[in-house]
C-alpha cells in the first residue's frame, strides 16, 4: 500500500488501493485486470487524458497543402473571367434566345417587342442572333466552369476541417481556428487562413503528442516495477482469503486448548495446595507436642517446622 500511495498520481495505482482496501474482501477482479494490463471501466482523470493527448491527430498537412494549392488555382482562373463579358452572357443569351422564341412564335411580327422599331426581326437578325447565342453560351460556361471549381475547391478544403469529441485543454485555441474555417465565405480569407490554422494546429498537436507520449512511458515504467509486486500479494492474498474456513477452526481450536490448559493448571495446582495444606498441618502438630514435651521437663532439642517451599 505504501509503494501504491507513492505512485497515487497514477490512475491505475488508484484502482489498485481501492481494490486492496475493499471492506470484507480484496477485489480481485479489478486486482488481476489491472496486472494484465487492461484499462479500468472507470479509468479517468489524469492518466486517460494523458492517453488522449497521446493519440490526437490534427489535420493531415499534405492534404491542407494540396487543398489550398487548388483553391488558389480556381481562385485565379475566377479571377481571370472577372470583368469581361464572361459574366453577363447568360443573361445577354437567355435574352436573345428569348427574343428568338418571340419571334418563333410571331412570325409575322416584325417590330422589336421592347423598342417597338419596324422591321428589326426578320431572318437576317435571326441568324446573327443563333450565332451570338452560341458564342455567349460558351461564355457562359466559362465562366459557370470557374466558381463551379471555386465552388469545389472551398468545399474540399472545408471538409478537411474537423473535431474530434475529446481534445487536450492546451489544443483548445488552435483548434478552434481551425474549425473556424468552416464558417469563412470568401475563398480569398479561406485560403490564407485555413493554411496558417492548420499548420499550427499540427505542430501543436505534435508537441502535445510528443509530451503525452513521455509521461506516459514514464508512467508506465513505474507502474511495470509496482506491477510485479502486485501480482505476487494478489496470488498470496487469495490463497490467504481460501484459507479462511481453516483458519477459522485454528482459532476455535487454539481458544480451546488455552482455555483447557488453563483448567489443567488449575485442577493441578488444587491438589498441590491440598497436600501442601495436610503437610504443614501435620508439621504444626508434631511441634506443638514438642513445645508440650519441652514445658514437662522433655531435654530434646528444640525443633521448629520449616515452612515448605
Amino acid at each position: 500500500m505504501d509503494a501504491l500511495y507513492a505512485l497515487e498520481d497514477d490512475e491505475r495505482a488508484v484502482h489498485a488501493l481501492l481494490a486492496i482496501d475493499t471492506p470484507g474482501s480484496p477485489d480481485f477482479d479489478t486486482v488481476e485486470t489491472l496486472v494484465a494490463g487492461l484499462p479500468a471501466d472507470t479509468d479517468e482523470g489524469l492518466l486517460a487524458e494523458l492517453r488522449v493527448a497521446a493519440a490526437v491527430q490534427g489535420p493531415d498537412m499534405e492534404q491542407v497543402t494540396a487543398a489550398v494549392a487548388g483553391l488558389r488555382k480556381a481562385l485565379a482562373d475566377a479571377e481571370d473571367v472577372r470583368g469581361t463579358s464572361a459574366e453577363d452572357a447568360h443573361q445577354r443569351a437567355d435574352l436573345l434566345a428569348r427574343a428568338l422564341a418571340h419571334n418563333d412564335r410571331h412570325p409575322d411580327e416584325r417590330s422589336c417587342p421592347v423598342c417597338e422599331a419596324d422591321r428589326v426581326l426578320d431572318g437576317e437578325w435571326a441568324a446573327r442572333a443563333a450565332a451570338q447565342i452560341s458564342v455567349l453560351r460558351q461564355e457562359a460556361k466559362a465562366a459557370d466552369d470557374a466558381h463551379s471549381a471555386l465552388r469545389s475547391a472551398v468545399r474540399l478544403l472545408q471538409d478537411l476541417v474537423h473535431r474530434p469529441q475529446r481534445i487536450p485543454a492546451a489544443l483548445a485555441d488552435p483548434w478552434d481556428a481551425w474549425t473556424a474555417c468552416r464558417t469563412v465565405s470568401d475563398p480569398g480569407e479561406l485560403v490564407t487562413r485555413a493554411y496558417e490554422a492548420a499548420a499550427t494546429l499540427s505542430d501543436a498537436c505534435a508537441a502535445v503528442r510528443e509530451n503525452a507520449a513521455r509521461e506516459l512511458e514514464k508512467r508506465d515504467e513505474r507502474w511495470r516495477r509496482l506491477v510485479t509486486r502486485l501480482a505476487g500479494w494478489a496470488e498470496r492474498a487469495r490463497a490467504a482469503k481460501e484459507s479462511d474456513p481453516r483458519l477459522r477452526d485454528i482459532r476455535r481450536a487454539r481458544a480451546w486448548i488455552k482455555a483447557l490448559s488453563s483448567e489443567l493448571r488449575e485442577r493441578r495446582m488444587e491438589g498441590f495446595a491440598e497436600q501442601s495444606q495436610r503437610i504443614w498441618e501435620k508439621l504444626r502438630q508434631e511441634s506443638n507436642r514438642r513445645r508440650h514435651r519441652a514445658r514437662a521437663g522433655d531435654p530434646g532439642r528444640d525443633w521448629r517446622p520449616r515452612r515448605p517451599r
